[in-house]
């Protein structure tokens, strides 16, 4: 076995016991936290950069502002106040959840369902990290050693091949 085997392994095995600790409905919560916090974020991020930028006034980085390099930072921090601050909201809000756990019959099959939206999670994660490195030369040697990404690499559309 591959040491990155290996690591896949360990990937999927901590994978599986978080999921089955957290339970499907507080998976399904963080996973939808991220989509609504990455789709919000990345569409309202221009205008929190301006009202950010109004805020900080007090600071006297006017000039700051006016070049491409002061917008490009106040944009970059705007859209990860959003991200991180709508995950956080959407997070507390669907912390209620874990009143499931609770329940004898439901707790048992909210486990379940969450050990497996977990492995799903993590493998769609995998195929596409290694999908996107098994582009680069570098990286093909490496990869190829393993037992296990070549397989999961057969699952790769055809079109990613050609990005490059």
């Amino acid at each position: 076995m591959y040491w990155l085997d290996l690591v896949l392994l360990i990937l999927m095995l901590a994978a599986a016991w978080i999921g089955y600790r957290q339970g499907f409905l507080r998976q399904l919560v963080h996973l939808l936290a991220w989509i609504v916090a990455l789709i919000v974020a990345a569409k309202a991020y221009p205008t929190a950069a301006v009202y950010l930028a109004d805020s900080l006034e007090w600071l006297r980085l006017g000039a700051v502002h006016a070049t491409p390099l002061g917008q490009l930072i106040l944009n970059v921090v705007a859209f990860f106040l959003l991200f991180f601050g709508i995950r956080l909201l959407i997070r507390l809000a669907g912390s209620w959840l874990g009143i499931v756990h609770t329940i004898p019959v439901l707790s048992t099959v909210n486990r379940w369902l969450g050990l497996g939206l977990s492995l799903l999670k993590t493998a769609l994660v995998l195929f596409l990290l290694f999908s996107i490195l098994s582009l680069f030369p570098a990286a093909q040697t490496a990869l190829a050693d393993s037992w296990v990404i070549p397989r999961l690499l057969q699952w790769s559309p055809q079109w990613l091949e050609h990005l490059l």
